[in-house]
């Protein structure tokens, strides 16, 4: 009777063992998987970025004046006719970069800009800031109220 007792024992607590093992299992994997997810994601994104950085390094080749500081400041006065609707499509494509940024920075822990974007989109962000303030640009609020705050220095 005890070695029946001992042996009943024994298989539950292999069967205890063997289901906890296969919830462990179940969340190792889980979390490779969520990791291995998250990488992707980020690649994909660097990727969609990096694109988009070079459409934009093109258009500054293309249309140099879209780079100069002053005449961006006051785009208004600067550009009239196609040329101001060019640079409007150029400070609206970086703008759409710039907040691609912001959105993907932006975390639970932190709501800086990445470290390796932090360079370029203070860059663009100063150069191409009026046109953002601008009444009616339609930028995402939290974007928008985040350049306000962060450059408000500069916009006055």
């Amino acid at each position: 009777m005890l070695a029946d007792l001992n042996l009943t024992n024994l298989w539950a607590g292999v069967a205890s063992a063997s289901f906890l093992g296969g919830i462990l299992g179940a969340a190792i994997t889980g979390l490779i998987g969520d990791w291995s997810l998250k990488k992707e994601i980020k690649r994909n994104s660097y990727i969609h970025m990096d694109e988009a950085y070079n459409a934009i390094i093109e258009r500054c080749t293309k249309y140099p004046q879209f780079a100069n500081a002053d005449k961006v400041g006051r785009y208004r006065k600067s550009f009239s006719g196609d040329e101001l609707q060019q640079y409007e499509a150029h400070a609206w494509m970086v703008h759409n970069f710039l907040e691609t940024i912001y959105d993907l920075s932006r975390g639970r822990f932190s709501d800086k800009i990445d470290s390796r974007w932090e360079y370029l989109f203070d860059h663009f962000a100063r150069l191409h800031l009026q046109w953002a303030l601008e009444a009616d640009q339609p930028l995402e609020p939290g974007y928008l109220n985040y350049l306000k705050t962060r450059y408000a220095i500069e916009a006055a």
